[in-house]
């Protein structure tokens, strides 16, 4: 007798909800570069309007959706370093969770259901983001359960929650158009599918690609500012491109990630899953002429490969496809091999978690305070502007400051002494009538030697102490006001 189908079955959301409780736990509280470049920052500034006061403490990514950077911030905040991360750790399990949904949807039994999960658990990204900041695992929840959605039949819902995503972080950009093409595979409604991705963006992301329009004249602004033209940046793509294949990278990626290194990260880690989703993938192509529910998938995991590959090539924006990537090898080996695919599925999957390597976690063990910053006392007077140079990350640093102080960012990733751009002349035109001026510093201070002289400041000192947890060797420090450079 055949097994029906669960419509709705909880227990996969418990387990996998559980696993990255204890993953998140286990690892301790997130010390990572872009939680003190712009995550913590970007929540606190939205929630205290400091859109309008400072200029890009966290470079760049200043001028991210700050949206998708509120439940991390609210819950720390609200429970504590430990109380917070495995409270984001349980939420980013769920995505865990949906791999088992999924697999009981499409009948697959209990035991291929809770490797499917271990799958999707033991794998680098999720290892490495669980109960941290960093957006993928929060994003990859609605991208998957755009999937499941699909997957059901509910096409206007599926694209609604993958539009969500792509309004939440412009990098999940590639899983809507995977979800479009699947849905054609498929046959499920595609045109619903593509009014839902709209309707979901504009929940999500309309407000800010508007706020960022209107602003800087460009919606994803500094992004694609090459197309745009805002004069509020140079007009470059101010895109990742360092971890793009060279030559016949771009078709050995997969086994360039099995062998292991530093294949698209810059940490050293190991995944064999990529390679073996696309032999088994490859294989299904081959031998199978009706497309079904593993068309379906197939089709969605290949666009979604071959856009992310095209457009960033850095792994961790995979996070949705790594935690299916064990349940389209476990439907596809069964639509090829029958009731015998468990005796292939059950060990395969094993060997692939005995081969993955995770990254060397960025964090730090649980503490009394989250981040242990102890500004010194500040010259009395006028409220000062705290300036910080170069690409170090301490935008994070700014909530410990009083809210009148300014923070200004010169010479980053966004903004260079030299430019002729708003931010700049922004940059220029408080530092001609802010004292006292102060600058915040780390152990690597080699832009402040050329940034600082461009914009007329110097000399600097005295310098005393910041305290901080995640960092050591903060300074802060009196600088004098603008002269003619």
């Amino acid at each position: 007798m055949s097994e029906t189908r669960p419509a709705r079955p909880l227990w996969p959301l418990l387990l996998g909800a559980l696993i990255g409780a204890l993953a998140a736990g286990l690892q301790g509280q997130d010390a990572g570069f872009d939680l003190r470049n712009y995550h913590w920052y970007a929540a606190w500034a939205l929630l205290h309007g400091r859109f309008a006061l400072d200029v890009a403490p966290g470079q760049l990514q200043s001028f991210f959706n700050p949206l998708i950077e509120l439940p991390y911030y609210a819950a720390l905040s609200g429970l504590g370093g430990a109380g917070g991360t495995i409270l984001i750790g349980a939420v980013h399990g769920l995505g865990v969770g949906l791999a088992g949904v999924m697999a009981r949807h499409l009948r697959l039994d209990r035991i291929t259901c809770v490797a499917v999960m271990l799958a999707a658990a033991w794998a680098p990204v999720f290892l490495d983001e669980v109960g941290t900041s960093k957006g993928d695992l929060f994003v990859g929840i609605f991208v998957l359960s755009g999937v499941w959605a699909l997957l059901r039949g509910q096409s206007m819902l599926a694209g609604a929650l993958t539009g969500a995503a792509v309004g939440l972080k412009l990098t999940a950009g590639p899983f809507a158009v995977a979800l479009l093409v699947a849905a054609l595979v498929g046959r499920r409604a595609p045109r619903r599918v593509l009014a839902g991705l709209f309707a979901g963006w504009a929940v999500t992301g309309a407000w800010w690609a508007a706020l960022l329009l209107f602003t800087t004249g460009n919606p994803v602004f500094p992004m694609a500012n090459h197309l745009f033209g805002s004069p509020w940046a140079e007009p470059l793509h101010f895109a990742e491109m360092g971890y793009f294949p060279q030559g016949w990278g771009w078709l050995t990626l997969p086994w360039d990630m099995a062998a292991g290194g530093e294949a698209s990260w810059r940490v050293q880690w190991r995944d064999a899953r990529w390679l073996c989703l696309s032999v088994v993938g490859l294989t299904w192509l081959g031998r199978r002429r009706d497309r079904g529910d593993g068309g379906l998938l197939l089709a969605w995991a290949a666009v979604a490969w071959t856009l992310w590959e095209l457009g960033s090539s850095l792994v961790r924006y995979l996070a949705p496809l790594e935690a299916l990537a064990g349940l389209v090898i476990a439907v596809l080996l069964r639509d090829l091999l029958g009731a015998r695919s468990r005796l292939v599925t059950l060990p395969l999957l094993g060997v692939l978690a005995l081969w993955t390597r995770a990254p060397a976690p960025d964090r730090v063990p649980f503490g009394p305070d989250l981040f242990g910053v102890v500004v010194p006392a500040l010259p009395p007077g006028p409220a000062p502007v705290v300036i910080t140079a170069g690409e170090g990350a301490l935008a994070y640093l700014a909530p410990a400051f009083p809210e009148s102080v300014r923070h200004l960012r010169v010479s980053s990733s966004v903004v260079w002494h030299g430019d002729d751009t708003v931010l700049n002349r922004r940059i220029r035109a408080t530092l001609a009538t802010a004292s006292p001026l102060l600058l915040l510093t780390g152990e690597d201070g080699d832009f402040e030697q050329e940034a600082l002289p461009a914009y007329g400041l110097g000399p600097v000192g005295p310098c005393r102490p910041v305290a901080s947890r995640l960092d050591s060797g903060l300074l802060l420090c009196l600088i004098q006001a603008p002269t003619d450079p």
